[in-house]
Protein backbone atom coordinates (compact mmCIF):
# COMPACT_ATOMS: atom_id res chain seq x y z
CA UNK A 1 0.00 0.00 0.00
CA UNK A 2 2.73 2.46 0.97
CA UNK A 3 4.83 1.61 -2.07
CA UNK A 4 1.81 1.97 -4.35
CA UNK A 5 0.94 5.35 -2.82
CA UNK A 6 4.51 6.56 -3.33
CA UNK A 7 4.47 5.40 -6.95
CA UNK A 8 1.11 7.06 -7.55
CA UNK A 9 2.40 10.32 -6.08
CA UNK A 10 5.51 10.27 -8.27
CA UNK A 11 3.43 9.46 -11.35
CA UNK A 12 1.00 12.28 -10.61
CA UNK A 13 3.83 14.78 -10.13
CA UNK A 14 5.59 13.68 -13.33
CA UNK A 15 2.35 14.04 -15.32
CA UNK A 16 1.28 17.29 -13.66
CA UNK A 17 2.97 19.51 -16.25
CA UNK A 18 1.36 17.93 -19.30
CA UNK A 19 -1.99 17.62 -17.53
CA UNK A 20 -1.88 21.29 -16.59
CA UNK A 21 -1.07 22.25 -20.18
CA UNK A 22 -3.98 20.21 -21.53
CA UNK A 23 -6.29 21.63 -18.88
CA UNK A 24 -5.31 25.19 -19.82
CA UNK A 25 -6.08 24.47 -23.49
CA UNK A 26 -9.50 23.08 -22.61
CA UNK A 27 -10.20 26.07 -20.38
CA UNK A 28 -9.17 28.46 -23.15
CA UNK A 29 -11.44 26.72 -25.68
CA UNK A 30 -14.33 26.81 -23.22
CA UNK A 31 -13.83 30.51 -22.55
CA UNK A 32 -13.87 31.24 -26.28
CA UNK A 33 -17.42 29.90 -26.66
Amino acid sequence: ERNYQAYLTKYTISEAGSWHANNMVLTTETNMD
